[in-house]
C-alpha cells in the first residue's frame, strides 16, 4: 500500500508487550494534539505483542486510524526486543517531515507536535531537538526529533548495537558529525534558558518531556554492560567517519502490515 498525505510531524512509537503504558499515554497524547491532527500523526508499531495491544488500540481508536491521525502497523519480525530495530521500524513507516522518537511511556505535552514543529522552524529545520530533562532515569533521554532527510542520511538507529543502551546518543553523535547540526532543547528564549536551565536545573521544557515514572525492572547491571560496549562501538564509528548505519536498510521491511479499514494489509516502508 502506498502512503497517504504526508504530515509535518510524526511521533514514532514502538511497543512490544507494554499495553499498560500505551493505555496510559496514547489517549492523552491523541487528545492533546487533536487540534493539530492535520499536521501531526502518531505511528504505533506493534512488534508482535501478546498482551492484546492491537485489539485494544483498534477497539478504542478506529476513528483516529481512519482519519490517518494514528497509523498502526504490525510485525512479528522481532522475536526478541532490540531497541534500535524497534525504533527504526516505527520510523520507517512514518510520513512526517520531522520524526520524533516517542517511547511508549512518554507524553508529548499539550500540542506537543506543534511545539516540535515550531522549534524546527526557528532553526530552518537544520537542528536536532533533544527533549531530555537531564535525569538519566526518568525516561526522557530518548526523546529526540530530527529532519527526515537527516535521519535517512545516517541510516537511522544503528542496529549493529546490542539490544539496549547508547542507541540514542549514538544517532545524536552521528547526526551532529555528518551534518554539523546543533542540538536544541526547546528553551530558545532568554527567559526559558534562565528560568529552566539556571533556576530549575532542567535541560528541556518540562511541559513537553514528561514520562511515566517506572521503578527499576531488574537486569540493570546487564544493561549497563551493553551500554558500555555500545558506547565503545559508537565512538569508534564516529571517529572513523562511519556515520551511516545499516547499509541503507532501516527497520523491518518485510512482512509488515498496516491496519486499514478493519484489517491488516501489507505495506511498504516510507524511508526507502
Amino acid at each position: 500500500m502506498k502512503d497517504p498525505l504526508k504530515k509535518s510531524v510524526s511521533f514514532c512509537i514502538s511497543c512490544k508487550d507494554r499495553l499498560s503504558y500505551i493505555q496510559s499515554t496514547l489517549p492523552v497524547n491523541l487528545e492533546q494534539n487533536r487540534k493539530d491532527k492535520a499536521m501531526v500523526e502518531f505511528v504505533l508499531a506493534d512488534l508482535g505483542s501478546k498482551d492484546g495491544l492491537t485489539e485494544w488500540v483498534v477497539s478504542n481508536f478506529s476513528k483516529e486510524i481512519d482519519e490517518g491521525y494514528l497509523r498502526l502497523i504490525y510485525t512479528e519480525g522481532m522475536p526478541k526486543f532490540h531497541m534500535a530495530l524497534a525504533k527504526n521500524t516505527a520510523h520507517a513507516y512514518s510520513t512526517g517531515e520531522i520524526l520524533t522518537s516517542l517511547d511508549a511511556d512518554n507524553f508529548t505535552g499539550p500540542r506537543g507536535g506543534k511545539f516540535v514543529y515550531d522549534c524546527f522552524k526557528k532553526h530552518n529545520f537544520e537542528t536536532i531537538l533533544h527533549q531530555f530533562s537531564g535525569s538519566w532515569r526518568d525516561g526522557t533521554c530518548g526523546r529526540m526529533s530530527y529532519n527526515r532527510k537527516h535521519f535517512i542520511g545516517v541510516g537511522g538507529y544503528d542496529e549493529q548495537l546490542e539490544p539496549f543502551g547508547h542507541d540514542d546518543l549514538d544517532i545524536l553523535g552521528r547526526l551532529k558529525a555528518k551534518y554539523s547540526l546543533k542540538v536544541s532543547t526547546g528553551l530558545d528564549s532568554i527567559f526559558r534558558r534562565l528560568y529552566f536551565r539556571k533556576i530549575k536545573k532542567l535541560k528541556s521544557h518540562p511541559r513537553y518531556n514528561r514520562a511515566i515514572e517506572s521503578p527499576p525492572t531488574g537486569g540493570e547491571d546487564y544493561r549497563q554492560d551493553m551500554t558500555k560496549r555500545n558506547r565503545v562501538l559508537s565512538d569508534k564509528n564516529i571517529a572513523e567517519g562511519n556515520y551511516q548505519a545499516n547499509g541503507g536498510k532501516i527497520g523491518i521491511t518485510e512482512g509488515v502490515k498496516l491496519w486499514h479499514r478493519g484489517e491488516y494489509i501489507p505495506c511498504e516502508p516510507t524511508t526507502l
